[in-house]
């Protein structure tokens, strides 16, 4: 494992698919690590196994799957790395839906912070009813929820940035943290199109 170790490669030890059926946890591991530790491409052959086993991931545990999406957001490369679980069908099984992807990615780029909720709600919530499916699909705690929700509320106020009044009002009305945590949402989800954020 030396040489893997100095080249920053994210691999299975022996056949990947024998190591995933040991535990269908290590697909999600797997690029866990990668989007901590891992440079260039994922491993071929672990993704090949990964991808083959994904459907696996709907009889894990809401808890060990939520313990392990909330690492990865908050990764260095979790950004490429939700895209890779995204185009191989693997990040729709573990979400149980889809993820913004592209949105996540202008978040990450705009400043979003290292904070498990505020990721989740980049990746996988653009209205009330994705909260509570995430909430329930990655076991969720209350706070977490919350914050997301009210991420979520102020953003859809804020997708056309309001004039100074009225950001003023709202930010009184929610709250600094759930006001930042909106404009990162509104951004993100824009893109920044049409010089609106």
């Amino acid at each position: 494992g030396l040489p893997d170790i100095a080249a920053r490669r994210v691999r299975f030890i022996g056949d990947p698919d024998r190591r995933i059926a040991e535990d269908r946890l290590r697909i999600l591991r797997l690029f866990r690590f990668h989007a901590q530790y891992g440079v260039g491409d994922l491993d071929a052959a672990a993704l090949s196994a990964a991808i083959r086993a994904r459907h696996g991931l709907r009889d894990l545990s809401a808890e060990r799957v939520g313990q392990e999406m909330r690492k990865l957001v908050v990764a260095p490369r979790s950004a490429e790395t939700l895209a890779t679980m995204q185009d191989s069908g693997i990040l729709p099984v573990a979400f149980a839906g889809a993820g913004y992807t592209a949105a996540f990615a202008r978040g990450v780029a705009f400043g979003a912070p290292a904070i498990a909720p505020v990721r989740l709600a980049l990746i996988g919530c653009r209205v009330v009813e994705d909260v509570r499916r995430l909430t329930e699909r990655l076991r969720l705690s209350n706070a977490e929820r919350d914050r997301m929700l009210a991420m979520v509320a102020a953003g859809d106020r804020l997708r056309t940035p309001p004039d100074t009044r009225a950001a003023r009002r709202l930010l009184h009305a929610v709250g600094a943290e759930a006001f930042r945590d909106g404009v990162l949402a509104a951004a993100s989800w824009s893109g920044g199109a049409g010089g609106a954020w």
